[in-house]
């Protein structure tokens, strides 16, 4: 599991005045002396007013904020207890949720196992759903509940975890699968796809959570709080609040990238693989670019690949390290249609090119190929998408013969 971080940084009252006098607080946790920090220009109060004040509070947008106020606290466990009483008691699973989110806020080690539990176990997948879709401010911390939660819902699980109802076969008998009033009785869904859709199918809003979305944006919008009070806020504190959003900002942004990794090479389904890889390919923040993925990488990537429908949508994703005309031996017409498509795709990006040189190379590359494919494979799909191809590089050609004379 994911160590997150044993040291908090710690709020510092602002008493109301002229003097805006910062009063710091050190606490313990795990043993650990917690970091003395000084987060400057919040709108007062403790962090035993805040807990009062989120559990008072109605699920609505200023909920939220009394969330973000007391994200800035360093709790101490009986603070986070306190939080776990209340959210166990609490009959509304949207304010329980509520209630989950500042013990994860906390980033409590021990709040983290009871927030596991009390999700993967205690849970309906209603509540899974709007606790994922009301996820904000994340960080590394943040990771193993994900994983938690994704990892609940594989199907080997769910089978293994049904199994031990089953009879032994040498019990079998011909009123087996039957109730007491003799009428056959549904197997158990192993799967919550399978009762409640994809509506309520955890693992795949978790995708979309991870996949479809920049952590670095979700963060709770604290200039909209009605906590606020710039025109008592010196010019020192809004500094330092904005250089601390900035590094939330960051951390759920390098998070991201974290369990993206993680997916890709242990997603328990094959779109979501890819999805994850998509993802790593093509959100700006990640280092790695089409052209600039690590070899390695994208070979791993594709290895774990399944079927020849996965295997086509990958090709593209990886063109920018593996070349796709490599894919033009492969059995499964779907993907030899896929490695042309991705080889045309190549062609026109290379045209637009700074220089002429990548397009030429290309040409080079691809002509030989193409001649090649039109003379061996047997499928009219295929070739037909070959010669698509081929006329494209002509056309190319003839636009530069048209303009140049020579070449390009």
């Amino acid at each position: 599991m994911i160590r997150s971080t044993s040291l908090r940084a710690i709020c510092l009252l602002i008493a109301t005045g002229l003097t805006h006098t910062v009063i710091a607080q050190e606490v313990r946790f795990a043993g650990e002396p917690a970091k003395r920090d000084e987060f400057v220009g919040l709108s007062g109060g403790n962090a035993d007013q805040w807990i009062k004040a989120l559990c008072d509070a109605t699920v609505d947008e200023k909920c939220s904020h009394v969330l973000d106020r007391l994200s800035y606290f360093y709790l101490t466990p009986t603070q986070v207890q306190q939080l776990r009483t209340a959210a166990d008691q609490e009959n509304s699973d949207a304010k329980r949720v509520m209630l989950l989110h500042a013990i994860r806020l906390s980033q409590d080690t021990n709040g983290r196992d009871y927030l596991i539990h009390k999700l993967v176990e205690k849970s309906s997948p209603e509540m899974q759903i709007q606790f994922i879709e009301s996820f904000r401010n994340a960080n590394r911390f943040d990771i193993p509940i994900l994983l938690a939660l994704y990892n609940s819902h594989h199907p080997r699980k769910k089978i293994d975890a049904h199994a031990p109802r089953l009879p032994p076969k040498t019990e079998m008998k011909e009123s087996e699968g039957k109730t007491a009033e003799g009428i056959k009785e549904k197997p158990q869904a192993t799967d919550d796809k399978e009762v409640f859709g994809e509506l309520f199918h955890t693992p795949t809003r978790i995708m979309e959570l991870v996949c479809q979305s920049e952590w670095k944006s979700l963060l709770i919008d604290s200039s909209g709080s009605p906590f606020r009070a710039d025109e008592n806020v010196p010019e020192e504190s809004r500094l330092k609040r904005q250089e601390l959003n900035r590094q939330k900002s960051r951390e759920a942004e390098l998070a991201q990238e974290e369990i993206v990794y993680w997916l890709i090479r242990n997603g328990f389904e094959e779109a979501h693989r890819i999805s994850a890889f998509e993802k790593y390919v093509h959100t700006h923040s990640f280092t790695g670019r089409t052209r600039t993925i690590n070899a390695d990488y994208a070979r791993e990537f594709l290895d774990r690949l399944e079927t020849s429908a996965g295997k086509a949508k990958a090709v593209w994703l990886v063109s920018g390290t593996v070349e796709p005309s490599r894919f033009l031996t492969d059995e499964a017409e779907v993907v030899r249609l896929s490695a042309i498509e991705a080889m045309r795709r190549l062609l026109t990006e290379s045209r637009r090119a700074a220089t002429s040189q990548l397009f030429l190379d290309r040409v080079a590359l691809y002509k030989p190929i193409v001649e090649k494919v039109l003379d061996t494979d047997k499928s009219p799909n295929v070739t037909a998408a070959a010669k698509r191809l081929r006329g494209t590089m002509f056309a190319y050609e003839m636009e530069d013969t048209k303009a140049n004379g020579v070449g390009r």
